[in-house]
């Protein structure tokens, strides 16, 4: 109790209006979120009755949701990371009776899996909420365990903390979801300390299970993705979306057609306004658009990491190294695919891509990590 109210007497002004001591990472929060809302507008553009309609029902909604993440973000970064990890077995518990819920409840898509409830109108995906939820978790096993973290018994815990809702999210099926989750959990374990080999093991034994259950479950549209990645020229109508998207990166050339100028986007590319909006950037922003996209994530990894590096304690690191590595694999991933170089996930590309459920959770870990730079000023005064 002493340290936060010690904390509390040495607050300047400068603390309470600048949530971060990296105006780098806080630039990210802001900018990339508000290039996001711009690219939504335009990749909606097909599908407005006229310009009176460009601004209303689905865009002004996904407007609401990114004003929501930023305001989110900002308070969030005022929490401290202690009192959130203080309570990770009730967000856990949550967390893994929302995941159990919807294999039992939730809305099933046509590609037969069930990841989302239906709640007023409103979808809500849990296995979202899984990401910032495990790496609470295992950072704050970490730090609970943190002078036998490279023993074999607090590995096993780990293990336990991390499967039970990597192999829920995996029978949704949603594969993808849970390979970031996985990535996750081996950034908090090497911030942590684990022993190299145990990693090595528990990365072995998920693509094992991965592979059995794509086999046991006959999962046709996974086995579908890899076959035509692997075989594009025989597998025209499966590979269509990325065959449209890189087409559009194309056109874009170096400076692309500008702003709400591309013509792809409409009928052509398939979910434009989430898991394609890459494509969309690089026609109408050009090549430098999407390196100055591919920058700006990878500015997120040099901050976050260097934040991990300053934290004031173990706690701190591994939530900068979970959250950090977490968001930019997924955006890694995103890309990759759009630029046909993995085959077709399924992922929006992090503060960008239009959604709910996953804007407002990568915003809710931004906010924590913002803390965590805030704590590494203090720490450092």
């Amino acid at each position: 109790m002493d340290a936060p109210l010690r904390r509390l007497r040495t607050l300047s002004w400068e603390d309470l209006s600048w949530p971060a001591n990296d105006s780098y990472l806080l630039a990210l929060v802001v900018i990339v979120p508000l290039l996001g809302a711009v690219m939504i507008v335009s990749a909606n553009m097909p599908f407005a009755g006229g310009d009176g309609d460009l601004l209303s029902g689905p865009v002004m909604k996904q407007l609401g949701i990114l004003m929501g993440g930023l305001v989110l973000a900002v308070t969030v970064s005022f929490v401290d990371y202690h009192a959130i990890c203080a309570r990770w077995a009730g967000l856990y518990t949550i967390t893994v009776l929302a995941l159990l819920g919807v294999l039992v409840f939730g809305y099933v898509s046509d590609a037969y899996s069930a990841r989302w409830y239906e709640i007023g109108g409103l979808t809500v995906q849990p296995s979202e909420l899984a990401k910032p939820v495990l790496i609470v978790s295992l950072s704050a096993l970490a730090w609970q365990f943190r002078e036998r973290i490279a023993t074999l018994p607090v590995f096993a815990k780990g293990v336990l903390v991390s499967g039970v809702p990597i192999v829920l999210v995996m029978l949704q099926p949603d594969l993808s979801t849970s390979l970031t989750l996985a990535i996750a959990a081996m950034a908090v374990g090497l911030a942590a300390g684990v022993r190299l080999r145990y990693l090595v093991l528990s990365v072995t034994v998920f693509v094992t299970f991965a592979v059995v259950l794509m086999l046991a479950r006959d999962l046709d549209y996974q086995i579908a993705r890899i076959s035509a990645f692997l075989d594009p020229a025989n597998s025209q109508s499966a590979n269509y979306q990325i065959q449209q998207a890189t087409l559009a990166l194309g056109s874009g050339g170096l400076t692309g057609k500008g702003i709400g100028m591309g013509t792809i986007k409409y009928l052509y590319l398939p979910v434009s306004s989430s898991d394609s909006i890459f494509a969309v950037i690089g026609e109408e922003l050009g090549l430098l658009g999407t390196g100055a996209v591919l920058g700006a994530y990878l500015l997120l990894l040099g901050r976050g990491l260097w934040c991990a590096y300053r934290a004031p304690d173990l706690l701190g690191s591994c939530l900068a190294a979970g959250i950090t590595t977490s968001i930019v694999a997924q955006a890694m991933i995103n890309m990759l695919v759009i630029t046909g170089q993995v085959p077709v996930t399924g992922l929006p590309l992090p503060l960008i891509s239009a959604g709910g459920t996953s804007h407002i959770f990568t915003m809710g870990m931004l906010g924590v990590l913002l803390n965590v730079a805030r704590s590494s000023r203090w720490a450092n005064r």
